[in-house]
């Protein structure tokens, strides 16, 4: 057999990248934000967007949607054109697909071939936490896989081999893909036990609200999946879009600012690395806290209200912005009084549809 080898040239890479995030962190918009960037790096503008869309018949971006269509709120309406850049709530251009349950690795997989096998520079996927926690998920499929082998303990590592080597197998395709992949995770908040100096042998819980951002967050997925990511973040309520990273390597610091949202900008620049381009300037600190524009906020946490889907979870949504809303009503109110009306306006939409869907 014979081997070749050549010099090593960056051209064209493949880029994975995750965020992972609650409701309110602008998780969905992110990712959309990241995929016009990577898919149409040399787009300025809506009137480039269309033009180049309107030449090649279809959108660069394919969005797996396992949230029941909850994309669709940011697809342009009827008779619009797509405009990312649009200030009173961006319009994306996508195709879009449903994936619905079971959510095993397979199903992941082959939606994915698909649609790389369909050329799309970017594919979306949002959620990627089904797989391990959904209807037929890697949980369930290990739930499955115990009660066959009798629910006896000595054989619930057992249990866990066939649903990991499906994740193993879906992740080594992941890493094959043409295209650039984008997942988003849900986000639950977790707590730490540490020893209690005050009491020895003993331990305390510090709550999440006390931990840092990057540890506050932990992203539902199998706990090694963030790292087969070339980039991941985690991304809070209380700053919307804005990245604390998971893992974040030294070449791709300088293209993610850590102080400010994701953004499309974030997406281009990370495209032309990827393409071959050079860093081209020093990599961005960390700063903490993250400072966010209070228009930026506000643009963040009137896209994250599509992301609502209950008088409940819009509660919550509030609560976790509550301490940011009065400082906008004390400094900027006319901003405050966007996201109020805003607020009235999806609490409006929200109990039509529970009206309507009792009705029916």
């Amino acid at each position: 057999m014979t081997h070749s080898f050549r010099p090593a040239k960056r051209n064209k890479v493949q880029l994975l990248i995750g965020t992972a995030g609650a409701t309110g962190s602008g998780k969905t918009f992110s990712l959309l934000l990241l995929a016009q960037g990577l898919a149409y790096p040399e787009a300025a503008n809506a009137d480039d967007l269309n033009r180049i869309i309107e030449a090649e018949g279809k959108s660069r971006i394919c969005f797996i949607d396992t949230e029941r269509g909850r994309a669709l709120h940011y697809a342009p309406p009827p008779n619009e054109k797509p405009d990312p850049w649009r200030t009173n709530g961006a319009w994306f251009a996508f195709d879009h697909a449903n994936l619905e349950a079971p959510y095993t690795p397979s199903a992941y997989q082959s939606m994915i071939e698909a649609a790389d096998d369909a050329g799309y520079a970017v594919i979306v996927v949002d959620s990627f936490s089904h797989e391990w926690v959904g209807e037929g998920g890697i949980l369930e499929m290990q739930e499955v896989e115990f009660e066959r082998l009798g629910r006896r303990d000595a054989v619930k590592m057992t249990s866990w081999i066939k649903p990991k080597m499906a994740h193993k197998k879906l992740v080594g395709r992941l890493t094959a893909l043409h295209a650039h992949l984008l997942v988003g995770l849900r986000a639950e908040e977790k707590v730490r036990m540490v020893p209690d100096p005050e009491k020895p042998g003993k331990t305390k819980i510090i709550a999440a609200a006390d931990l840092p951002p990057a540890e506050r967050w932990s992203p539902v997925c199998e706990k090694a999946f963030p790292f087969e990511l070339t980039l991941s973040f985690v991304l809070s309520p209380t700053a919307p879009g804005v990245p604390v990273p998971v893992k974040l390597q030294d070449q791709h610091r300088a293209f993610v600012p850590l102080d400010q949202p994701l953004s499309i900008e974030t997406g281009r620049r990370l495209a032309e690395w990827a393409a071959g381009a050079k860093a081209g300037a020093e990599p961005v600190a960390k700063t903490t806290p993250p400072k966010v524009t209070p228009e930026q906020y506000v643009e963040t946490y009137v896209a994250g209200l599509a992301d609502v889907h209950s008088v409940d979870e819009l509660t919550d949504y509030q609560a976790a912005a509550t301490n940011a809303l009065g400082k906008l009503r004390k400094d900027y109110p006319d901003l405050h009084r966007r996201c109020v009306e805003a607020n009235g306006q999806r609490y409006a939409e929200l109990t039509t549809e529970t009206t309507e869907t009792e009705e029916a």
